[in-house]
């Protein structure tokens, strides 16, 4: 597969994401506008294109190759990479369609700012990578998915261990999913001490 088509590949890719999720997420969003393969320093992003009023997905393209070469054909795994990046931003997509806004804390230090704004990082993180997690298990390639991931001791691997540890019993990993893709940080924080699976999130996104 080359670069057309793979970009091609992962905007299709995307729409089955959104279409696959729609029961967990319980609402449908439209897909972004393009999806775009270019180098990054991260694996992905988010983007707004402010003249067309809607949203673009870029995708690192570390393996692109100087206009003299052949053309890069991408192999299964590189593929596979690049789909599970396209979870994660698609998640990011529709979290962004339907979280509230953050509200803003009066008389904030810069350092209080500072610490809000990285707990609402590391929420947003949580949050798309729950709806990864989701979405491979949905799809029944979750240990697949886990295989090609992080060792559990780094910041992603630690949100694996925490999905796995919420009971599927019931559906309640979908129902953590939807619960975090459809609330913003400020409105769930004083929620994290309600039952003992908001306690782990409460306790993974303020580090304690």
């Amino acid at each position: 597969m080359n670069k057309e088509a793979l970009t091609a590949h992962l905007q299709q890719f995307h729409q089955q994401v959104i279409d696959k999720m729609y029961p967990v997420v319980g609402f449908r969003v439209p897909p972004v506008s393009e999806i775009s393969l270019r180098p990054l320093l991260s694996e992905g992003g988010l983007g707004i294109d402010r003249k067309k009023g809607s949203q673009y997905i870029f995708i690192s393209d570390s393996e692109d190759t100087p206009a003299y070469s052949l053309p890069i054909e991408y192999s299964a795994k590189t593929i596979f990479t690049k789909e599970v990046t396209t979870v994660h931003e698609t998640g990011h997509h529709i979290h962004s369609f339907l979280e509230t806004r953050e509200r803003k804390v009066q008389h904030e230090t810069r350092e209080e700012w500072t610490e809000r704004d990285e707990r609402i990082l590391r929420y947003d993180e949580l949050v798309a990578e729950f709806f990864t997690c989701c979405y491979y298990q949905r799809t029944g390639m979750f240990e697949m998915f886990l295989q090609s991931q992080l060792p559990p001791d780094t910041f992603y691997g630690s949100i694996y261990t925490l999905y796995q540890a919420i009971p599927s019993a019931l559906d309640e990993q979908e129902q953590t999913c939807r619960w975090l893709i459809t609330h913003a940080y400020s409105d769930v924080k004083r929620q994290f001490h309600r039952t003992p699976t908001t306690q782990l999130i409460g306790r993974f996104v303020r580090e304690e």
